[in-house]
């Protein structure tokens, strides 16, 4: 499983790597189709090729970081260095992430991410993923033969999952503190702020 894991993360860390392999190969496997008389499945071969190569891009980081999740050990990390670098996704720079990582029973790996590769495991990171900043401690699961194959746990009681739950909590109060600026005898909101203040209390 391993070796299946270093595949996916190869494959959506290398987009250019990814092309080259399955275009490759499937150049291969096609031509093997077509020498030994079995036409019929070359344009299945190409479409299973090019399948498999978007899904890397763009679901691959689901796979990566389910398996890592059922698979990986677990340790902890630390960002060490953030620096930007030559490439952009969605119209936004892409940022390396110089990543130390250890466990009990293991010296410190030092490795790297990038913000595009989205190794984050949480219910509600589909869509919105915040990195660590430098010196804040997280929890991740990895391979200790590969640690460029990690991900990082954003729902347990580290340093930098409370930090999230305190942003999330105080983006919560603002909002509602707004709506009752707008509508201050309404029962519904006051109860709702309330609670939102007594666990920001809670986490603090």
């Amino acid at each position: 499983m391993e070796y299946v894991i270093i595949l996916v993360v190869l494959l959506k860390s290398h987009p250019i790597f990814s092309f080259f392999v399955l275009f490759g190969g499937g150049l291969v496997g096609l031509a093997v189709m077509a020498l030994t008389n079995r036409g019929k499945f070359v344009a299945f071969g190409a479409a299973f090729i090019f399948t498999v190569y978007f899904g890397s891009l763009f679901m691959g980081h689901f796979v990566s970081n389910y398996l890592l999740e059922q698979y990986g050990e677990r340790g902890e990390a630390m960002m060490v260095d953030i620096s930007p670098t030559a490439d952009s996704y969605n119209d936004q720079v892409v940022l390396r992430y110089d990543v130390m990582i250890q466990s009990p029973n293991r010296q410190p790996l030092s490795t790297h991410c990038l913000s595009s590769d989205f190794n984050i495991v949480h219910p509600e990171s589909s869509n919105h993923y915040v990195y660590p900043g430098t010196g804040v401690k997280f929890n991740v699961w990895f391979l200790p033969e590969y640690p460029r194959a990690f991900t990082i746990i954003a729902n347990d009681d580290s340093a930098y999952s409370q930090g999230l739950r305190r942003g999330k909590e105080a983006k919560e109060i603002n909002r509602l503190t707004n709506q009752l600026k707008m509508d201050p005898q309404n029962t519904d909101l006051i109860e709702k702020l309330n609670q939102a203040q007594e666990r920001q209390k809670n986490n603090k």
